[in-house]
């Protein structure tokens, strides 16, 4: 079964499914517990912040799921040659996080910082799978499916990987390290990847 076989662009009416995968991918992850240290209240609150997300991506941006349910991935097309984005905006964040918003206020001002803006390439702030598919590739499906259109269209890639489970994960699809790791304050790491478009002579023998 090949990734595309696996793997279909999400609408609208997909959102109350990206959000459940996403919480119950991030409810472990080690930012959120920084960003939502108790754990009742991280249970209570996740759904509101990554539904705000998951509507931003499906209006601005594109949305992949697992065919099974498993698994999700926003996407959104960073270009500096084109007008700016509109943002999620702050009071619906504000809400949804309640007295934890000013910690992700702190995540987003540094991840803004530290994302690269001088060329244009494909954004993943969320790529999540529920924890009980795990370990079955649906994180690479989702990925590799929309890499490939990226590849083709010579655009580069960018992410954030915020365990070092998922840096594995996304340097064997080829994202490199940056030079910077952002560091929370008093909390954990989180490390910015850049993938270059990977070029292919078409009229070799593939290899795959």
């Amino acid at each position: 079964m090949t990734s595309t076989d696996r793997v279909r662009r999400a609408g609208p009416a997909d959102a109350h499914a990206i959000t459940g995968i996403l919480d119950q991918a991030f409810l472990d992850d080690p930012v959120n517990r920084w960003v939502f240290p108790d754990p009742a209240d991280r249970a209570r609150r996740q759904p509101g912040f990554f539904r705000l997300y998951a509507d931003y991506a499906l209006a601005n941006g594109e949305v992949y799921l697992t065919a099974d349910g498993g698994g999700a991935a926003l996407w959104l097309d960073i270009d500096p040659a084109a007008p700016p984005a509109p943002v999620v905006p702050e009071e619906l964040l504000a809400r949804a996080c309640g007295p934890n918003f000013p910690r992700m206020q702190t995540v987003l001002e540094l991840l803004d910082a530290h994302h690269p803006r001088q060329h244009r390439h494909g954004y993943v702030p969320f790529i999540g799978v529920r924890p009980a598919r795990q370990g079955n590739g649906l994180g690479t499906a989702l990925l590799r499916d929309r890499l490939a259109a990226l590849d083709a269209a010579g655009i580069p890639a960018y992410l954030e990987a915020s365990s070092a489970r998922s840096l594995r994960l996304y340097q064997r699809l080829g994202f490199v390290p940056q030079p910077t790791t952002v560091t929370l304050p008093d909390g954990p790491p989180l490390f910015p990847m850049w993938r270059p478009a990977e070029v292919r002579n078409t009229m070799s023998p593939s290899s795959e």
